[in-house]
């Protein structure tokens, strides 16, 4: 048993009926085998009040046998239906007693998310096709592949580092629905406007803001993808989600060869096309897809996290008990408890920045988090996992980077105008399968180290074969294939990884972050393309090597593989995952006459229940 009525400094609550004694507000981080002794004196915001939530909580009131005290016994129900449900299982209940008709309403949301990743994978593969355009060779970049090609293949990228910092950084303030609709509003806006570009600067310029709204769009979509999903089926969701991008580009060479090929039309009108299915995304997004509840509850929006909580399972034709407010403020901090996440020294105590002061400005608010955000990505906590995920998308982004110019390396030998991006889509349909099938079996780290090691034999079986006197095409197709294939499993299991091993209160930022640091490397790799397309097989040779370097910093990432597993929410080690095994009270002092809380303190009752640990 855990007696609660200690001050926030740590003193004993007197045992008599002054109106001085604390306000405190308990809060349990997990569903507990336990019960709780409080002083009837002390008002207990939830779990005192006369008409708390029977499903949750029992409450039995005796006579202190010492002291002829009233006392209050507070215990919380953990059987059947009463216990209180974390997000996580209240969505695999809800998907385990879903049928296939129900669940494609909730499928809807994935395909909305899914187009949006289509839109960013026609925007930045349809380069490649401009770049093999005779008309766009000649009037933008005059044939200038070396620098004006390089520069316009690089500056989408370069506005996905942005667009994938500033949104990262924000999105954790602004919300994950918000963000996403605003990257793909910037994103079809640039594109049509840059089918009127008169120059390779201004079309540069619209590129530009193309990658920052495709950045934007990246680190939401994932995270909506990763937080409305039941972790069982977490890899498949992320997945589907992802693989998109191999059905953007099966669109963009469909597109491509109709349009530019079969039809003779302008490299202009190719480009509007290629906007239709991020404006389609748009209109889907505002009517199937709902924000993510981890946020909203992570943020103290408990009302509105039930709301989409069982918007979800309505998709799904849940019949059961609906998720209520209750369950979501157990397994959650209460909202405003800034610097409750402070634990040992040196461990991401960074996370959460002070409290606003009155006159401080909602905009001065979010640059705080913001940038107590990316700090957080570097505390004792996270560090490792941030530095090895930096370095394998920067091997991932380098050694894949192909896409730009895999068209000039076919061209160069001699075997057609667009069969390079062509055979990247069918390869990276056929990825996107096998990872939507097997991911979640395998697992992610296993799936990342294999698809890119053989991804780097398949590429350097290419190369041999260009590098030759005779290049003969069946081989040439099957290697291309299958090196992409490979290379879309590791990209789908990499992003499934990097949603998941980030907590969501700095999801959003470890994603764009990560993913900023991969397209730098990126630009740098473009270029290097540039100065070697002359010297194809060398191209090839760079890339393969590239892979299976980066295969090796899996070895660098020293954490469990989360397939299956729940999500983590919050950064600090002393609070707890959810569905985890912590058994943590969060008390915090409310004020008298506001009801707000002031400060909050941790009492860690683990020890006195062995059985929760």
């Amino acid at each position: 048993m855990v007696e609660i009525g200690r001050n926030a400094d740590n003193s004993e609550t007197e045992r008599h009926g002054s109106s001085d004694v604390s306000l405190l507000e308990v809060r349990t981080h997990k569903p507990l085998h336990v019960s709780g002794k409080v002083e009837s004196q002390t008002t207990i915001d939830t779990v005192m009040d006369d008409d708390v939530n029977s499903d949750l909580f029992v409450i039995d009131d005796e006579e202190d046998d010492d002291t002829g005290a009233s006392v209050r016994n507070v215990s919380f129900r953990t059987s059947g239906e009463c216990k209180p449900r974390s997000l996580d299982e209240f969505f695999e209940e809800a998907y385990a007693s879903s049928n296939v008709r129900d669940r494609m309403k909730y499928w809807l949301v994935y395909v909305a998310l899914g187009i949006g990743n289509m839109g960013d994978s026609t925007e930045l593969t349809s380069v490649g096709y401009l770049m093999a355009n005779e008309d766009f060779q000649e009037s933008i970049l005059h044939d200038d592949f070396a620098t004006d090609g390089s520069v316009v293949a690089s500056c989408a990228l370069a506005g996905m580092v942005i667009g994938g910092l500033m949104a990262g950084a924000f999105e954790d303030s602004l919300g994950r629905k918000r963000t996403l609709l605003g990257g793909l509003l910037l994103n079809a806006i640039s594109c049509v406007l840059s089918a009127f570009s008169p120059s390779v600067a201004v079309l540069s310029l619209f590129r530009f803001f193309v990658g920052i709204g495709i950045g934007a769009i990246l680190s939401s979509n994932t995270a909506l993808a990763a937080e409305l999903s039941p972790p069982s089926k977490r890899g498949l969701f992320v997945t589907v989600v992802s693989g998109f991008w191999s059905v953007g580009m099966l669109f963009t060479a469909a597109v491509a060869n109709v349009v530019m090929g079969s039809m003779g039309l302008s490299w202009r009108i190719f480009i509007v096309v290629t906007a239709v299915p991020t404006i389609f995304c748009i209109v889907m997004v505002l009517l199937v897809v709902p924000d993510s509840p981890r946020f909203l509850a992570l943020h103290g929006q408990f009302n509105e996290a039930v709301r989409c909580s069982n918007q979800v399972a309505e998709m799904l034709g849940h019949q059961g008990t609906k998720l209520s407010v209750d369950e979501v403020q157990c397994h959650f901090p209460l909202r405003g408890m800034r610097g409750s996440n402070k634990t040992e020294k040196g461990e991401c105590d960074a996370v959460e920045s002070s409290a606003s002061s009155p006159v401080e400005t909602e905009r001065t608010s979010s640059c705080r988090e913001a940038a107590g955000n990316i700090s957080a990505l570097y505390c004792k906590t996270l560090r490792n996992t941030t530095l090895s995920l930096q370095l394998l998308w920067i091997f991932l982004e380098m050694g894949t980077g192909l896409g730009s110019f895999i068209n000039l390396v076919f061209e160069e030998i001699g075997k057609g105008e667009y069969i390079g991006s062509s055979l990247a889509a069918i390869g990276n349909l056929i990825g996107s399968v096998l990872g939507a099938v097997y991911l979640d079996k395998f697992g992610r780290k296993s799936t990342i180290s294999f698809s890119m090691i053989l991804s780097s034999m398949a590429i350097a079986y290419s190369a041999w074969i260009v590098n030759g006197d005779e290049h003969p095409m069946l081989p040439l197709i099957l290697s291309t294939t299958l090196f992409s294939g490979l290379a879309s499993l590791a990209w789908n299991a990499n992003m499934t990884l990097s949603a998941e091993l980030f907590p969501t209160k700095v999801r959003s930022t470890g994603l764009g972050y990560v993913a900023a640091t991969g397209r730098i490397a990126c630009i740098v790799q473009q270029f290097i393309n540039g100065a070697l397309i002359d010297r194809p097989a060398i191209l090839l040779v760079v890339a393969s090597g590239l892979l299976l370097v980066g295969a090796s910093t899996m070895l660098c990432l020293r954490t469990n593989d989360m397939a299956r597993q729940p999500l983590s929410d919050a950064v600090s080690g002393r609070e707890t995952k959810v569905g985890g095994n912590r058994g943590d009270f969060t008390m915090v002092p409310l004020d008298k006459e506001s009801g707000e809380p002031k400060h909050a303190t941790q009492v860690d009752i683990s020890e006195e229940l062995p059985s929760l640990v």
